[in-house]
């Protein structure tokens, strides 16, 4: 879930916001089984990877992000880096 670096030094901060909206965020990361922090990092991640999509797709010109271009999209995104299964799925699919 965390595609942070390791290595990264860890803020502590604040953050403001309606108690009603701190009770939502509580029991959503409840449902999920994730802590708080969790919960709210991985909106951040998914919210940040959403972002870099579209502007990939944006400086490419494609068209807009729908069911129907994922697969050109994975095409491309897959010639990026070769993907290889790891040694536990390897022992699970070979």
């Amino acid at each position: 879930m965390n595609n942070t670096n390791q290595r990264d030094k860890i803020i502590t901060t604040n953050v403001r916001f309606p108690e009603s909206q701190w009770l939502q965020v509580k029991v959503e990361a409840a449902e999920m089984g994730f802590s708080i922090n969790q919960y709210i990092n991985r909106i951040i991640e998914q919210s940040s990877m959403q972002k870099r999509l579209a502007l990939t797709i944006k400086d490419n010109k494609s068209p807009a992000v729908s069911f129907w271009n994922l697969p050109k999209i994975a095409k491309k995104w897959s010639k990026r880096k070769v993907l290889e299964m790891s040694e536990e799925d390897k022992i699970i699919y070979a």
